[in-house]
């Protein structure tokens, strides 16, 4: 069993694709003496040796497994006074083994319709010149995958880890992060709703190699990195389930009773 340091604190957000997942992370990580682990299983999921179509091939592929991930994600970081992981819930799905000890775990959602419109949206810029196979990475019901992790922490190990709606976080950032941080015993300040716009890892960031890499390629992180603090949607964003194509409407579709379920255990400010 993980040993954390006395006094560390360890959460692990579980997310799925375009929730401000990336957004909580880099405010979170402006707590003194935070470290932010992210996307590890992303790495071993989608460019290790274990990756889920072996016939994808990188030249930044690396030798990241989800034995060696969960071992980084669980070494005691002795110097952080917090550790915060983050990654995609369906990269563990049927590998609940590798779930890291130690952490409090919160699980983070927004509603598919806006979520699934920014897939599309990047589907169209971006992930369309992904090796064909890779796409599955988008396409998964990352709503079920998210529901099922949650449902397994409660039945197998009594853990009702809390419940946050990405849209509530960005209409009340600082009421929302208030309510986070005390439920999960970390210190808020004002410090966390603003950081510095940059172009590179933060330093208090580990990104594996491939997973930057892969950044680099398709800008997966520009959104994050490039602003300065929680923003609203532009107008820009479309939310019409009618401007979506047919296979991201039944995308939204199939994922909406999952997020149903997940929304009414939702905490809210104040909680």
């Amino acid at each position: 069993m993980a040993t954390n340091p006395i006094n560390q604190k360890r959460i692990f957000i579980w997310c799925t694709a375009r929730s401000l997942s990336t957004v909580i992370t880099r405010s979170l990580s402006q707590i003194p003496d935070s470290y932010a682990l992210v996307a590890l299983f992303a790495s071993a999921g989608s460019f290790g040796p274990e990756r889920k179509f072996q016939d994808c091939k990188y030249e930044y592929a690396g030798t990241d497994t989800y034995t060696s991930m969960k071992a980084i994600y669980e070494q005691p970081w002795p110097s952080q006074s917090v550790v915060i992981g983050k990654d995609c819930s369906f990269y563990l799905e049927g590998k609940y083994d590798f779930i890291p000890e130690g952490y409090q775990h919160v699980f983070l959602f927004r509603h598919p319709l806006k979520s699934i419109s920014s897939m599309a949206a990047s589907f169209a810029t971006r992930i369309k010149t992904l090796p064909e196979k890779q796409v599955y990475r988008f396409k998964v019901n990352q709503y079920k995958s998210l529901h099922n992790l949650h449902q397994y922490l409660k039945t197998t190990h009594g853990i009702n880890a809390p419940v946050l709606d990405a849209d509530d976080l960005i209409a009340q950032p600082k009421e929302m992060l208030q309510t986070v941080c005390k439920i999960l015993g970390l210190p808020f300040s004002d410090k966390l709703l603003t950081w510095d716009w940059t172009d590179e890892k933060p330093d208090n960031w580990m990104v594996r190699n491939s997973v930057w890499e892969d950044h680099k390629i398709y800008g997966w992180y520009d959104n994050c990195l490039h602003s300065t603090g929680f923003r609203k949607p532009t107008e820009a964003a479309k939310t019409d389930k009618n401007a979506l194509e047919p296979e991201f409407v039944k995308m939204v579709e199939e994922a909406l009773p999952y997020y149903e379920e997940l929304r009414k255990l939702r905490i809210k400010p104040g909680f």
